[in-house]
């Protein structure tokens, strides 16, 4: 079976007249994109990378970046790409070698050499003595359930699975040009999106995303973009912006929609403003491939759109119900498992408990089936039980009610219910009595227990 490197060296080879742009407007063929990793080879070969973790600073979604990650690839080491902070370094159990980029200056508590490249400088360990990654080619990141970072790590095989069977179900092929909306350190950007854009052949385009919702359309007509992966958070910004097509005659084929829940009157508006032939909602967890599951919905059909529909699991992948968990709406509710070929082989972080499923990862999202249709309504911990209200239900009435929001976040603690609104900064904030939008879910006597704070996205209190 071929690994990751040796399908994307074969895409690489084949599709050599593709390109890929990055946000300072560096353009890069396949064929030369392959050049630049040997160019690499020729300037460590007495450097040993097999099996061996390198973080990556992330200055944004670069060109330099890609050909690193590429080259460490092919080497058979692995790369993890971070924001950097000394507090996530600190998380990280032990790594081969830190990578900059750009002019960002690192404060660093390690003995090192440093190797220079075009592309960025390795900071390498002196007297590295860790253990080697056995069989893994990919570290994603995620926050998890419980919010802390998580480091999951994938063999070549399993991400490679994943990533076939995402081409598939999105129907990606090398006549497609993807812009890149989020940060390459997101799984659905890094898996579902760029590399499987690049085993197609296609052209892709990274983005700034701290200002993609001000050059989306423009990134659209002018380089005949033919789809975008965005997250719940992206869609509402463009919402709140009033970002929308400027025409019918348009090259976009589809949008994915992932990374959490839509409200149904929320896609409506966003289906009006980007009117595309077919929209996919995906579902996934890092630790299951990253993707598991997709919605697909036609434009034509976009009135019945159901937010909580999980979608068809992709090739090889099976979902079931797992254990109890309570009654919602007179529907049995259980905790979800997923059978998946690209099951993660671990964590990299000592604390998290190893994985011990061959083929299925047990969940804590929670779900009901209904004529064989797998539908989420959060997790154990987004049920507020004095309040009798899941977190989705709560979002559903802000957003429909506050035009400009961003995003809601909500917590129980101490039998209170603390909701974080955070608006837009380029719209007027609307003037109401913010706990009578609950009143239709929540009884009275229950509405003093809650406390309700509004923020503009720039972290402002505003009331």
């Amino acid at each position: 079976m071929m690994s990751l490197w040796n399908e994307i060296h074969s895409s690489l080879l084949r599709n050599s007249d593709s390109w890929i742009l990055d946000f300072n407007n560096k353009k890069m063929a396949y064929s030369d994109l392959l050049l630049k990793i040997e160019d690499l080879e020729e300037m460590f070969l007495k450097l040993d990378f097999k099996n061996k973790l390198f973080v990556m600073d992330y200055q944004g979604n670069t060109l330099d970046l890609i050909i690193l990650y590429l080259f460490i690839l092919k080497k058979g080491g692995c790369v993890l790409v971070v924001e950097y902070s000394k507090e996530i370094l600190g998380e990280i159990p032990f790594f081969y070698a830190l990578i900059t980029q750009g002019s960002t200056s690192f404060s660093t508590d390690f003995n090192h050499e440093i190797q220079k490249t075009p592309y960025g400088n390795l900071l390498i360990k002196k007297n590295y003595s860790e253990p080697p990654l056995q069989d893994t080619s990919i570290i994603l990141s995620s926050s998890g359930t419980t919010k802390t970072k998580k480091f999951i790590m994938h063999s070549s095989n399993s991400i490679l699975q994943n990533i076939k069977s995402n081409v598939n179900s999105l129907e990606i092929t090398r006549d497609h040009t993807t812009l890149v909306c989020l940060p390459l350190y997101y799984s659905y950007a890094l898996v579902a999106q760029f590399f499987s854009h690049l085993l197609s052949g296609g052209n892709i385009i990274l983005s700034s995303y701290k200002f993609i919702a001000l050059n989306l359309v423009s990134y659209i007509e002018r380089y005949q973009i033919t789809n975008f992966f965005i997250t719940p958070t992206l869609l509402r910004t463009l919402l709140a912006y009033s970002i929308r097509l400027k025409t019918v005659d348009h090259s976009l084929k589809f949008i994915s929609l992932g990374g959490g829940y839509i409200g149904k009157a929320c896609f409506l508006k966003f289906s009006r403003n980007f009117p595309v032939p077919a929209y996919y909602k995906t579902y996934g967890i890092s630790e299951a491939g990253p993707r598991v599951a997709t919605y697909k919905i036609k434009y034509v059909d976009k009135e019945g759109f159901e937010p909580n529909y999980l979608g068809v699991p992709l090739e090889n992948v099976s979902l079931e119900t797992d254990v109890f968990f309570d009654t919602f709406y007179q529907k049995n509710i259980y905790n979800l498992s997923i059978n998946t070929p690209s099951v993660f082989n671990g964590y990299l972080n000592p604390k998290e408990a190893a994985n011990k499923y061959s083929d299925k990862v047990q969940t804590s999202d929670l779900v009901y089936n209904e004529n064989g249709k797998f539908y989420i309504i959060g997790r154990n911990t987004d049920y507020f039980t004095p309040f009798k209200i899941w977190n989705f239900e709560i979002q559903d009435l802000f957003f429909n009610s506050i035009p400009s929001l961003l995003k809601v976040n909500s917590l129980i603690k101490d039998n209170r219910l603390y909701i974080n609104l955070i608006v837009s900064s380029k719209k007027e904030i609307p003037t109401t009595d913010f706990h009578s939008i609950l009143s239709s879910r929540i009884p009275p006597e229950m509405l003093h227990h809650i406390e309700i704070v509004l923020h503009n996205e720039n972290n402002k209190f505003t009331k």
